[in-house]
């Protein structure tokens, strides 16, 4: 693949070494966590791939938790631009949610270490969990508002719903080919959600009809981070300077 494991770096383009090497970081903490998961992932594992120092990278991040967000945050930017171009003038809850969770999974997918990072650490329940989940939180919540959902909110609930995306992307990853995995995932979401089988059993491909195909591909996502990271790297370098300001 072109980017593998770069893709950051390349969106950061040419910006200066600090925000390059950072991009470095968080590719290869990408790699890292989508490999070993969170968890298991240590500093030393991302310094060593990035063929770094460990000062470099405490120059940068203080300390893993803020990688994870960090690499959280750029992952969701990423993702969220591609969801939102094609839910964009979406109103109904489970209109979006359908469309949504369709091109989440494919474009997750598309970038093969971003899918393994999602499938993987999205159960961690820390900082990438609580940053990956805006998304499904706010379709979730409009068709709560709107009364087209009947569900009690709550984690359990969101992580319950994410659960069922990560296994799809899982599932596409391994299975490049199969046919009707972001359908069957969409169709499990909106039963969680407490609609009936016969109103959600055509709305998956209805809202690719109605709005248009999923859209999803490396290059459009590439196109993305290209826009997005310089903006991205420079909040995460005030975030971090202002952190370490007040501590």
């Amino acid at each position: 693949m072109k980017h593998k494991g770069k893709l950051l770096q390349d969106a950061a383009g040419e910006q200066g070494k600090r925000m390059r090497t950072r991009a470095l970081l968080m590719d290869c903490a990408i790699m890292e966590f989508g490999t070993r998961g969170i968890g298991k992932t240590s500093i030393d594992d991302i310094a060593t791939t990035a063929k770094v120092s460990h000062g470099t990278f405490y120059y940068h991040f203080s300390n893993k938790e803020e990688i994870v967000e960090a690499v959280g945050r750029a992952v969701a930017a990423g993702l969220a631009e591609l969801v939102d171009r094609q839910i964009r003038g979406i109103a109904s809850g489970p209109e979006r949610v359908a469309m949504a969770t369709q091109v989440f999974i494919r474009g997750a997918a598309a970038i093969p270490e971003w899918g393994w990072l999602i499938a993987r650490a999205i159960g961690d329940m820390g900082t990438f969990y609580e940053v990956i989940s805006r998304g499904i939180r706010k379709d979730v919540l409009i068709g709560l508002q709107a009364h087209e959902f009947n569900v009690e909110p709550s984690r359990l609930l969101f992580s319950s719903l994410l659960a069922v995306v990560g296994t799809a992307v899982h599932l596409r990853l391994e299975r490049p080919e199969k046919p009707n995995i972001e359908r069957d995932a969409t169709i499990l979401l909106l039963r969680m959600l407490g609609l009936q089988q016969k109103e959600v059993e055509h709305l998956p491909d209805y809202v690719i009809e109605r709005y248009g195909d999923l859209g999803v591909s490396q290059a459009t996502i590439e196109t993305d981070m290209k826009a997005i990271m310089p903006v991205l790297l420079d909040e995460i370098v005030q975030g971090t300077e202002g952190e370490q300001t007040v501590a």
